[in-house]
């Protein structure tokens, strides 16, 4: 009976040794388990390094012909002949319309007449006019030798006023006037184009009536054209003139991306609009942009040289301020940063950050200051005069 209890007791004694030591083990620093769980976390970075970068404004316009004419008759009347139909390429003088000129050559043909008949009128009256000189020279001489009278003298001056010639010349001006305006009509009747380009509407046919009151024929020069966009007072002054800006046409097939030249900045805002006209010319020899498709400028409107560039994906919203993440010695190290322009792509850090720095760009949302981090790769990124 003894012996039993003996043993009974030898094995709780035993069982509450196991138990003090399984308390013992149990009672590691919570720390030291921590930090014997956590994995580092793997992440890939980028060496910060100095460069410039250039903010693009996305803008929206109609593209329009550099240049457009309406054609408009100088003179009404009714259309004998259209020479020319849409989409036709003209050169710069030629003949598009022409109008009934019938009675302009009847009235052209009496102009001229008349203008004979007064150049003849003319002659004779400055013959009379010469002779009268003549015969007055006479009746003075004789005046002063006392062989006629004074009352004979003022006859003959009488005659030498009213042979001047001035009724004739005024009568052989009026002539000359009257041809000339009907050659000018029938040079009007004959319409033609002022500028070399392409044949963009018609509007009349022979038998209709033309006049000075609408056109007959639109003619566009598509070598060149232009798109109008609207710039905001923040962004204006950095426009210049000669800037070169990328525009994009997207109804234009299959290239769709050419090369503009800011051509015009307006130096006032638009009263309605509240924001400022820049004009874009783009060279067009194929034509494959035509007048009223709709194109974005890309203008470069602010930038900066000089700075700390990172990707913009590596800087990170963080209850109102910004921070970045940085590998150093194995562990995260947050980072807060003053950021300057974004592109969409690429940021200026203006503090916080130096240049040869290792910025996290892929890991970073999962980190806190001080975690463990296993770097993947590491590449550059600067980029020189922006970034679109």
């Amino acid at each position: 009976m003894a012996n039993r209890n003996a043993g009974r007791l030898g094995f709780v004694v035993l069982m509450v040794v196991f138990i003090m030591f399984g308390i013992a083990g149990c009672g590691a620093p919570p720390e030291q388990n921590r930090q014997a769980e956590v994995e580092p976390v793997a992440v890939s970075v980028v060496i910060a390094e100095k460069g410039d970068l250039q903010k693009i404004t996305n803008l929206s316009g109609e593209i329009a012909a550099q240049e457009s004419i309406n054609i408009i008759p100088k003179m009404g009347g009714k259309v004998e002949d259209v020479l020319v139909d849409v989409g036709d390429k003209v050169k710069k003088g030629q003949v598009l319309v022409r109008l009934e000129t019938k009675e302009i050559r009847a009235q052209l043909k009496q102009a001229r007449a008349g203008l004979e008949a007064a150049k003849a009128a003319a002659e004779q009256a400055q013959a009379r006019f010469a002779e009268a000189k003549k015969n007055l020279a006479r009746m003075e001489e004789l005046y002063k030798q006392g062989a006629i009278s004074q009352q004979t003298l003022d006859q003959v001056r009488m005659q030498y006023e009213l042979a001047k010639t001035a009724a004739a010349e005024a009568q052989k001006e009026q002539a000359e006037a009257g041809v000339q305006l009907a050659e000018t009509q029938l040079e009007n009747a004959i319409i033609k184009s002022p500028i070399a380009g392409i044949v963009a509407f018609r509007y009349v046919d022979p038998g209709d009536m033309a006049g000075p009151s609408s056109p007959v024929i639109t003619v566009v020069n598509m070598d060149t054209v232009t798109v109008t966009v609207n710039v905001s007072e923040s962004e204006i002054n950095s426009v210049q003139l000669g800037d070169k800006v990328e525009v994009t046409v997207p109804a234009a097939g299959d290239r769709t991306v050419f090369q503009g030249e800011v051509t015009m900045v307006s130096p006032a805002a638009d009263p309605r609009t509240k924001a400022y006209p820049v004009e874009v010319t783009i060279d067009n020899p194929e034509h494959i942009i035509k007048p009223g498709m709709f194109a974005q400028v890309a203008l470069g409107t602010v930038s900066v040289k000089d700075v700390v560039v990172i990707p913009q994906e590596a800087v990170i919203d963080a209850g109102g301020k910004k921070v970045v993440y940085v590998a150093g010695d194995g562990k995260a190290i947050e980072k807060d940063v003053k950021v300057g322009i974004t592109t969409g792509e690429q940021a200026a850090i203006l503090e916080g950050l130096s240049v040869g720095e290792k910025v996290i760009v892929k890991g970073q949302h999962r980190l806190e200051h001080g975690t463990p981090i296993a770097v993947q790769e590491s590449s550059s990124t600067v980029v020189q005069g922006g970034d679109r």
